[in-house]
């Protein structure tokens, strides 16, 4: 399983904001800043900052790829 900030990125660009300017603004922290640029993960405090500063659902922020959902396995228990 893994966290993906596609997503995010994807949304910052097409806004032209940086993560560094969210930093800047205190809508994040300088940590969760480079974390996230890093693709590590963050708190959940941070992730809810984000959906608030957007007024987005986290699902339009985050995306949590499971292990075989890139070739179509779910990897579901029967």
């Amino acid at each position: 399983m893994s966290i993906s900030y596609e997503k995010l990125h994807n949304l910052l660009n097409t806004k032209g904001y940086s993560l560094y300017g969210l930093y800047k603004k205190g809508v994040i922290t300088d940590m969760a800043s480079r974390s996230l640029n890093a693709g590590k993960p963050v708190s959940l405090s941070h992730i809810d900052s984000l959906c608030q500063y957007f007024n987005l659902p986290i699902e339009q922020i985050v995306e949590i790829k499971l292990d075989g959902e890139s070739d179509g396995q779910t990897n579901l228990p029967e």
